[in-house]
């Protein structure tokens, strides 16, 4: 499924709060993976981005992997 690019609409802080949580979520384990196969074919910089867009659309959830 496709989601499409974050764009420069919106609010600028609740993206910027999305891309710290990216930011942390990466290094858990219940993502690391995910991350990891998106950074080898497109990147760090979007593999991060893309975490931060499976948040937005309730794909990935911190609070549930976490507790």
């Amino acid at each position: 499924m496709r989601y499409g690019h974050i764009s420069k609409q919106g609010d600028p802080w609740l993206r910027w709060i999305m891309c710290e949580a990216s930011q942390t979520a990466k290094r858990h384990p219940a993502y690391a993976a995910t991350y990891a196969r998106l950074s080898q074919r497109r990147g760090k910089k979007i593999a991060t981005t893309a975490i931060a867009s499976y948040f937005r659309y309730g794909r990935l959830r911190v609070e549930d992997q976490c507790q």
